[in-house]
C-alpha cells in the first residue's frame, strides 16, 4: 500500500474526536506551562493549528468537536486560569476562530480527497 493511500479516507470520528481530545490537553498543558495565561494570543494559536491538523485527517464532526473542547481548554485554563469557562469578547473570538478553522480545513481536506490528488508530486 502506497503511503498516501493513508489519506484517501479519514479517520473516523470514534477514533478522530479522542485523538482531537488529546491533542488539546496536550496543548493546553504546554501553553500554560509556557506561559500563554499571561499571552493568550500564543494558546490560540496553538490551538488553532491542533484543530487544523485534526480536520485535515479525521471527520467533520469531529473537527468541530475538536474544536470545541479546544475552546474550552482555551477558555477554562487559559483565559479563566482555575478550569471555570469564561465568557468574555476573548473567548468569543476564540471560538470563532477555532470553529472557522475546523471547518474550513475539514472542507479543504475533503476536496483534496475527492480529488484524488493527496500525495501527488
Amino acid at each position: 500500500m502506497r503511503a498516501s493511500a493513508i489519506f484517501t479516507r479519514p479517520l473516523s470520528g470514534g477514533f478522530g474526536f479522542p485523538l482531537g481530545f488529546a491533542v488539546g490537553v496536550v496543548v493546553a498543558v504546554a501553553a500554560v506551562a509556557a506561559g500563554a495565561t499571561s499571552h493568550p494570543a500564543g494558546a490560540l494559536i496553538a490551538f488553532t493549528v491542533a484543530v487544523a491538523g485534526v480536520a485535515a485527517v479525521t471527520t467533520p464532526g469531529a473537527a468541530v468537536g475538536t474544536a470545541a473542547v479546544c475552546w474550552a481548554l482555551d477558555s477554562g485554563f487559559v483565559l479563566g486560569r482555575q478550569g471555570g469557562l469564561v465568557f468574555t469578547g476573548a473567548a468569543l473570538q476564540a471560538a470563532v476562530a477555532l470553529l472557522m478553522a475546523a471547518v474550513v480545513v475539514a472542507v479543504l481536506a475533503r476536496v483534496v480527497r475527492r480529488s484524488g490528488r493527496w500525495g501527488r508530486a
